[in-house]
């Protein structure tokens, strides 16, 4: 979405820039010149439209893009939450289990407390274990997203970075392609 903005407000400038260029060129010529003008006029536009139609190209590659970015990002970050919540449903089943046994514990005589004891206490290390086990995926799978993400901030900076140089290389063309038609028009107006 800010991608949109800002080349949508790149392109505004650039037309605008053209248009106010363009204005202050036609004034600058005169108007007793009007035919020699206009063909130069219309090759000026010509021009213009063909770098505002390659530069529009160059914007929707960059549009779609940022499209599977945005695309790309949220499906890694729900597969992330999925982990947590399935954790986290893991963590209050268990929960509930050590209550049970809890509860069955207290209702029972000494030798099957004892009995209980030992049970309890190995499932007790399975699911310490198990809980080990699943936070240490938990802390692989937030060390990826964490890596994903950085890598997908890398890319768009140098996307930006790109992009930026293209534009320069852009108004760098665009400019020097004005000062030809000026150049041009100067040697036409001479020669009448």
């Amino acid at each position: 979405m800010l991608g949109r903005q800002i080349v949508a407000m790149a392109v505004f400038m650039i037309i605008s820039f053209s248009i106010c260029y363009a204005g202050s060129y036609a004034i600058s010529i005169g108007s007793d010149l009007e035919s020699s003008v206009q063909c130069s006029k219309y090759h000026f536009e010509e021009k213009i439209l063909e770098k505002l139609v390659r530069l529009e190209h160059k914007l929707e590659i960059y549009d779609e893009k940022m499209k599977t970015w945005e695309k790309l990002v949220p499906s890694n970050l729900d597969k992330i939450d999925d982990a947590k919540k399935q954790t986290e449903t893991f963590l209050e089943s268990m929960r509930d289990t050590f209550n049970q046994e809890h509860i069955r514990l207290n209702g029972s005589f000494q030798e099957t407390v004892d009995q209980i004891y030992i049970q309890s206490k190995s499932k007790v290390k399975n699911v310490l274990d198990s809980l080990s086990t699943k936070m240490e995926d938990f802390n692989e799978s937030q060390k990826k997203r964490e890596n994903v993400f950085d890598f997908l901030q890398s890319t768009l900076q140098q996307e930006r970075t790109q992009f930026n140089k293209e534009k320069i290389q852009l108004n760098e063309s665009y400019q020097e392609t004005v000062e030809n038609i000026y150049l041009q028009s100067e040697k036409k107006l001479k020669m009448f």
